[in-house]
């Protein structure tokens, strides 16, 4: 995805303003150059069953995030597009399961790992 006039015009200025700083200014002027590119990220928090879920559900366009009557979502899930619907469970020390959606297309309520060992889903 291209980005918008604006975050193109921000990024022409921190190429050539860049290249005339030192140092860590230069270095903190190429980073904010190169996040411009990279998808836009959305937090979501709050209270409990305060419809965390349901806003992603409908912000993805889908169901994929469990919406029940008790607490669902207790780990740090990111949500990204992709070409195959699957989970990645990223523990702590780095390594990663991957799971298919399950039956009905969301995340699967049983991770295989330990939730004490996920860093995020």
């Amino acid at each position: 995805m291209a980005p918008g006039p604006l975050s193109a015009r921000v990024a022409g200025l921190c190429q050539e303003v860049g290249h005339r700083l030192g140092g860590p200014t230069q270095a903190q002027v190429f980073d904010v150059r190169r996040r411009l590119s990279e998808p836009l990220r959305v937090a979501i928090a709050g209270r409990l069953k305060s419809g965390k879920s349901t806003l992603v559900n409908a912000l993805i366009g889908r169901r994929v995030a469990p919406t029940e009557v008790g607490e669902c979502t207790r780990i740090v899930t990111q949500f990204r597009y992709g070409t195959a619907d699957r989970v990645d469970v990223v523990r702590r020390d780095g390594t990663r399961v991957s799971l298919p959606l399950d039956e009905s297309g969301m995340i699967p309520q049983r991770l295989g790992v330990p939730r004490s060992e996920i860093s995020y889903v």
